[in-house]
């Protein structure tokens, strides 16, 4: 029987500008977490076209120091979905599970305690977070993205840019194709959400700096779904026939899947 020498476990963990004190308390926090569940972990850093010496000067300093620790630059600031694909489809060939987060120190690592005991094999894990300490505008610009998605894709995903995700590589390489839009990350969690899972965790202040959405950013970004759905918003009329509004949210979710 051919032996599997897949890595059991990576961290994709993309990162732009971040503070250098930041990404080392970050090490410092996930490193025992890892140590305790695993032998067998990777952490890659997706280098998302720093320009801060502070920040290329932690990640070499860190990459250095540990052998578990790695960096992927791209020379181009490609966005934070972009970010996370590139890392995806780059190790979901030599991994059995990747897990993403976010480097700004929102995600708990005790929350990878819970998910990590609780995985099951086949199936994708994602969180869903639960008492935000991020502000009331982050937690509104989620809700609308929800919405949003659902009304367009015919898809319910409880928390579909949750930056804490436990995917099985074994079901992920289908799902990678296209992938382009710079909201790839909502995307992949959509088609990702037949075979998934979901657990509570909790989401911290950030540490340092600001985050780089907005509402009329955001808005934006999804307003660009449209074109790819060949798709405007459903009308009122279409609404007040729900048979019919069913077999369009039907139609509009195949066509979402299949374009993005």
């Amino acid at each position: 029987m051919k032996q599997d020498t897949r890595k059991e476990l990576r961290i994709i963990c993309p990162v732009h500008n971040e503070a250098a004190w930041s990404l080392r308390e970050l090490v410092r926090e996930w490193t025992p977490v890892l140590d305790e569940h695993l032998k067998d972990w990777e952490w890659v850093f997706i280098d998302d076209g720093s320009t801060a010496p502070r920040t290329l000067a932690a990640l070499e300093q860190i990459t250095l120091g540990d052998p578990r620790f790695q960096c992927r630059r791209l020379i181009v600031n490609r966005g934070h979905g972009q970010a996370c694909v590139y890392g995806y489809r780059e190790f979901h060939n030599t991994t059995r599970w990747l897990l993403q987060i976010d480097s700004d120190g929102q995600c708990r690592p005790k929350d990878f305690r819970t998910i990590w005991g609780q995985r099951v094999s086949g199936l994708h894990h994602f969180g869903v977070r639960r008492g935000r300490r991020d502000g009331g505008s982050r937690k509104i610009i989620s809700l609308g993205v929800r919405l949003y998605l659902w009304l367009m894709s015919g898809t319910y995903h409880p928390d579909p840019n949750c930056p804490f995700r436990l995917l099985w590589c074994r079901k992920l390489g289908p799902h990678l194709s296209g992938l382009s839009h710079k909201l790839a990350n909502l995307a992949l969690a959509l088609r990702l959400k037949p075979d998934s899972r979901f657990s509570p965790v909790g989401f911290l202040l950030r540490r340092c700096g600001q985050s780089s959405h907005n509402p009329a950013r955001t808005i934006k970004a999804l307003l660009e779904f449209l074109p790819i759905l060949g798709l405007g918003v459903a009308s009122a009329s279409s609404l007040s026939r729900p048979k019919d509004h069913r077999t369009s949210l039907r139609t509009r979710s195949r066509a979402f899947l299949a374009r993005m």
